[in-house]
């Protein structure tokens, strides 16, 4: 490792809440070298985004930071003043924060926000120089004139197309709500680095993006730190972006550092029993076996003994030592330190005592079983020729467009088995579900269950029929009534479809103990809960009437890789004990291919590939399946490097009347793209895309990139 730019030593903050004392950080080490990038990886609530806000010294009451100490070259920055951070946050410590849609001003343009952090680094200039006190109009040469205001703007204009966003002019005079969630986070690193400083702290930068959006995030900070040697610690629980973009990992748990090592040690050998938990929860989209989560969830952080191990109740190699003593970091070869009893003891004691932990490495992943294809029968689910079209009004007086959020989609979800739809943002995979659930009346078409119309159905039968079609939404915080308890939320459907089990006593229960929660939950709000177990909640909301179809919108989105892997192992239980049919909404591609049995992919309104899953990922053939799975973090550090990208994002659904709606951003595009739309057709067994050159279809492997002429 270089020389350390950023050391934290002893660093501890705490939250004195009404419950009792919250120990968020406690007593964490770091350093980051000089144009090193450190990985901070682990589980929510283990303190990660804590010890962020406590390096810029932006922790608020009831939190405070009670010891330690953060030296950026020397100077500690815990012990200066309000006034003297103000001129080291964003000009020497930047951060990008994890969601933008909340840390941009939603009442300040774009522009005037990415401008702001050009100004600030002026106005600081003119404050630490000669010139101070010289007088107004002294000052006023110095301070941005309409001549700087011009430049400035250029600037911004193009540090923006630097990050690939699409007419970078146009965003300038933008607000942050009329972008999308990659829109918003490029504009977010933009910001950050628009004062070039020499540490950039990203907390969850790619949380809950596309797959294709996340490749290009991870590309510009990669680019930045080539071009210029940044500085960056990267905060992210998803461990597929740890491999990819991180020279050394930290991994934390219940506010302590449990293992440091080079990300190629680490990977290949974890030796902390969290952190082969963490890796073997890691779904591969390379390997067709299953994710093998780690059992129960962090730890309450005020009900936890100071003198024990934090993981005791979670490790398969406890010992008695482990629930008396903390164990303190024991340092190995290779500068690797980990903070567990089983390595501060002799190597023949540990194997006595058949303790020692069996280290995963990358060519053996710990995983469970390969889950068989699900046996499917007739159609339970027909969608013929689907369409929702949105007349929208561009401007106070603009012409009136078409938005063809769904455009003529056919598909069937067979009995028992798991369709996946699949896509960026904005491809239309929501506003389909909500027509195969006539959440939404479509433009044309018709959606039949059981074989009978779902279009025609009212009264007492369209009642009948939606008890037996469930919908798991994406956000349980929004879609549980925050008024109502839990025990209430999942009597509801009881309630409204009249069923006898309403108000008797172990009904709730018996939902509760189906999905793994505890009964005593029932009488907690959904605030109350973590993002796990409202997502459970609403499962279990979901199945209160026994229903055939469940239909489950980014269900593990913006969770835990531990999380996710629990809930859909949970999934997999209840479809095999019940017998249901999932209709699976995802970008998560590492997912898709252990739970789904087919696999439908969406752009622009469109299906444009479907077929089994396992041909779906063996030889995908359409460049837009192809694009999407080149963008998917492999996992392990060796396979960093080039990938086929697709860049920008896509236009809005109807923007490209006429022809295949991918030509702006394929690498195949001809002149027949631009004229003729290419109609869906099969390429193979069960196998079909629309693509006019289908069996031209490079393999991932020699694909070019990246691409996309549209993106400016």
């Amino acid at each position: 490792m270089s020389e350390a730019l950023l050391e934290i030593r002893d660093l501890a903050t705490h939250f004195r809440t009404r419950d009792g004392l919250v120990r968020a950080v406690d007593g964490v080490d770091l350093s980051v070298g000089r144009g090193e990038t450190l990985g901070v990886v682990g589980e929510s609530g283990s303190g990660k985004s804590v010890t962020a806000m406590s390096l810029m010294q932006l922790v608020e009451p009831p939190g405070q930071v009670v010891r330690g100490k953060v030296l950026l070259e020397g100077e500690d920055l815990l012990a200066m003043t309000e006034r003297e951070m103000l001129h080291v946050r964003g000009k020497r410590l930047a951060m990008i924060f994890q969601d933008p849609s909340t840390s941009l001003n939603a009442t300040v343009s774009v522009g005037e926000q990415l401008l702001e952090a050009v100004k600030i680094e002026k106005y600081d200039a003119w404050r630490a120089g000669p010139l101070r006190g010289a007088g107004r109009a002294l000052r006023d040469k110095v301070l941005p004139d309409r001549a700087y205001e011009r430049r400035s703007r250029a600037s911004a204009v193009d540090l923006l197309r630097s990050v690939h966003l699409s007419s970078p002019a146009e965003r300038l005079g933008q607000y942050p709500f009329m972008l999308s969630g990659g829109m918003l986070q490029r504009v977010m690193i933009t910001v950050a680095l628009a004062a070039h400083p020499e540490v950039l702290i990203a907390d969850e930068p790619t949380t809950a993006l596309d797959v294709t959006i996340q490749a290009q995030i991870l590309d510009i900070l990669r680019e930045r730190k080539a071009a210029r040697g940044l500085t960056t610690v990267l905060i992210t629980h998803d461990l597929g972006v740890i491999a990819e973009m991180c020279d050394r990992v930290a991994v934390m748990y219940a506010g302590q550092i449990v293992e440091q090592a080079t990300a190629t040690a680490l990977f290949a050998a974890p030796k902390h029993p969290y952190t082969q938990g963490l890796l073997a929860s890691m779904p591969s989209i390379d390997q067709p076996t299953a994710a093998a989560p780690i059992q129960g969830s962090v730890p309450d952080l005020i009900t936890l003994p100071e003198n024990e191990c934090h993981f005791v109740a979670r490790c398969p190699f406890a010992m008695e030592v482990c629930t008396t003593t903390r164990p303190l970091p024991f340092t190995l070869e290779g500068g690797r330190t980990v903070a567990c009893h089983l390595y501060s003891e002799p190597l023949e004691h540990q194997r006595r005592l058949r303790r020692e932990p069996v280290a995963v490495s990358a060519e053996q992943p710990v995983t469970a079983t390969v889950i068989p294809l699900k046996v499917a029968s007739a159609a339970l689910l027909e969608v013929r020729d689907l369409s929702k079209h949105f007349q929208i009004r561009k401007g106070l007086f603009g012409m009136a467009a078409v938005v063809r959020a769904v455009d003529g989609i056919s598909l069937e979800v067979n009995r028992g088995e798991t369709f996946a739809l699949v896509g960026e943002s904005g491809c239309g995979k929501t506003t389909a579900a909500e027509l195969m659930l006539r959440l939404q009346l479509p433009t044309s078409g018709d959606v039949l269950f059981e074989g009978r119309s779902l279009l025609a159905a009212s009264g007492r039968q369209l009642k009948d029929l939606r008890q037996n079609m469930q919908v798991v939404f994406q956000n349980p915080r929004s879609s549980l009534d925050p008024r109502m308890r839990v025990k209430d939320i999942i009597a509801e459907p009881l309630f409204a479809h009249r069923d006898a089990r309403y108000g008797a006593r172990g009904a709730v229960e018996e939902l509760l103990g189906m999905v793994g929660l505890s009964r005593r939950l029932g009488d907690r709000f959904p605030h109350e809960l973590s993002g796990g177990q409202g997502q459970r909640v609403a499962v279990a909301r979901a199945l209160a009437l026994r229903p055939k179809l469940v239909v489950l919108d980014e269900p593990t989105s913006a969770l835990d890789v531990t999380v996710q892997a629990q809930l859909i192992r949970l999934l997999e239980q209840l479809q095999a004990e019940l017998g249901l049919t999932y209709v699976f909404i995802s970008h998560d591609l590492r997912i898709v291919r252990h739970f789904s049995d087919r696999i439908g992919v969406m752009y622009l309104g469109k299906i444009v590939e479907t077929g089994p899953t396992e041909t779906i990922y063996t030889a995908p053939r359409h460049p837009y399946t192809r694009a999407l799975l080149a963008a998917v973090p492999k996992g392990t550090p060796q396979q960093r490097g080039d990938r086929p990208l697709i860049l920008g994002e896509a236009l809005e659904a109807g923007a490209l009347v006429g022809g295949c709606r991918f030509r702006d951003r394929c690498p195949l595009a001809r002149e027949v793209c631009a004229e003729v739309e290419p109609p869906l057709r099969e390429v193979g067994p069960g196998q079909w895309s629309a693509c006019h050159f289908a069996e031209e279809t490079p393999s991932l492997d020699t694909a070019a990139g990246p691409v996309g002429a549209a993106t400016n």
